[in-house]
């Protein structure tokens, strides 16, 4: 989403929930998509198996569809979920959920708007 995936937090190009039961993250692209597959950067300079267990959904109004979640592989910094594959997922958001710290560094949401 930033265009930053240095792997860094002192970059700048990482954020973290603050390690609740319940923590996420949403990104709501104000349209319509048929989501395909989330990309995400984990971080490199530390605590790398904060990403492990992260799920990734697609939202759609109060429907949320659960397109997979993250098992963390050490030496792995790019982990890439499959929404739905060709067809993809309808949606206008992507919701990432985890309990405990989530660092994520960047992500990449591919999909194809709908259009009238």
């Amino acid at each position: 989403v930033s265009t930053q995936s240095t792997g860094r937090y002192s970059y700048n190009s990482c954020t973290h929930t603050v390690g609740g039961s319940n923590d996420w993250r949403r990104l709501n692209l104000g349209q319509q998509y048929h989501f395909s597959k989330v990309v995400s950067y984990n971080r490199q300079d530390c605590c790398q198996n904060r990403i492990n267990g992260a799920t990734v959904s697609t939202v759609l109004g109060s429907q949320k569809t659960e397109c997979g979640t993250v098992a963390y592989q050490g030496g792995t910094n790019v982990y890439e979920i499959v929404c739905g594959g060709t067809t993809g997922n309808l949606a206008d958001s992507i919701k990432i959920e985890k309990s405990g710290i989530n660092t994520l560094c960047e992500v990449e949401v591919y999909g194809s708007p709908i259009t009238e």
